[in-house]
């Protein structure tokens, strides 16, 4: 899933659980209802893809992170607990080396869906409509609702849009996120961010996107066990199979049939005079 945003930023250090804990501002209550739409056991797993370009020593220390990053198979994000309003989660990293690494909880405390989201709204509110904040006491509002299709079926999905800039000690920068949620469980179902260092003539790029590819929470209606759109696709092939036996059977039945032919040397032989 692909979301808005752009970048550019100083000499920069941004790892993904440093950015989950970016949306902090405090801001009014509101009458939203904030309660958490999961429960434990749920999850969701998501396809990771990084590019980086031009002078990455600019990105201070953000190097061995990116590699890291680059070397990811896919996230998953679990469900623990859930406890009043508050929303434990495990998010682990499955490398391509078949090794996992678990986020340690002290990056990733629990959310607490109904205050401000000082963790990163990796889970938000279920049912929240833009322009709702993220949170009560949250400045950050959502800035769209839509209905897209994701894993097969047709979902409310809220948007949220953050771009932050910094500059000083001969070098600027920005840095932009992209989020995307679940409007009916919360759920993250896509981030996108990115960032730019320029420093002295010199500048360096990065984004990253992590897109849902399964979940527990929802899933494509089936006909006899499979998803409707192979169901579809085997109907047809069927189908096809079918006609083409019938056509075939038809043309055997109309072809003419040939008449019989006699050799020359099975002809009887004139009477001898």
């Amino acid at each position: 899933m692909r979301l808005i945003r752009h970048v550019t930023m100083g000499r920069v250090s941004v790892p993904l659980f440093t950015i989950l804990a970016l949306v902090s501002l405090i801001a009014p209550t509101y009458a939203t209802t904030y309660a958490p739409a999961v429960r434990a056991g749920d999850w969701a797993k998501y396809n990771v893809f990084l590019s980086a370009q031009g002078n990455k020593t600019l990105l201070a220390g953000s190097g061995s992170f990116l590699q890291q990053f680059n070397n990811t198979k896919y996230a998953m994000l679990n469900v623990t607990s859930v406890s009043g309003t508050n929303v434990t989660i495990i998010v682990s990293f499955h490398y391509t080396n078949g090794t996992v690494y678990n986020v340690p909880s002290s990056q990733i405390p629990p959310v607490n869906v109904n205050g401000t989201n000082t963790s990163g709204p990796t889970i938000i509110a279920g049912g929240l409509t833009a322009p709702d904040p993220i949170g009560q006491g949250n400045s950050a509002k959502l800035n769209s609702t839509k209905t897209l299709t994701i894993l097969g079926v047709s979902r409310s999905v809220n948007f949220l849009n953050i771009t932050m800039s910094s500059g000083g000690g001969g070098g600027s920068g920005s840095f932009s996120s992209g989020w995307a949620w679940d409007q009916a469980t919360g759920i993250l179902a896509g981030l996108l961010f990115s960032g730019t260092a320029m420093q002295s003539g010199s500048s360096a790029s990065y984004s990253a996107d992590l897109a849902i590819s399964d979940t527990n929470l929802w899933s494509a209606p089936t006909i006899l066990g499979v998803s409707q759109t192979t169901f579809y696709l085997l109907a047809g092939v069927i189908a096809a199979v079918v006609v083409v036996a019938a056509v075939l059977a038809v043309w055997k039945l109309r072809k003419p049939k040939a008449m019989p032919q006699v050799s020359p040397s099975s002809q009887p032989s004139p009477p001898a005079k």
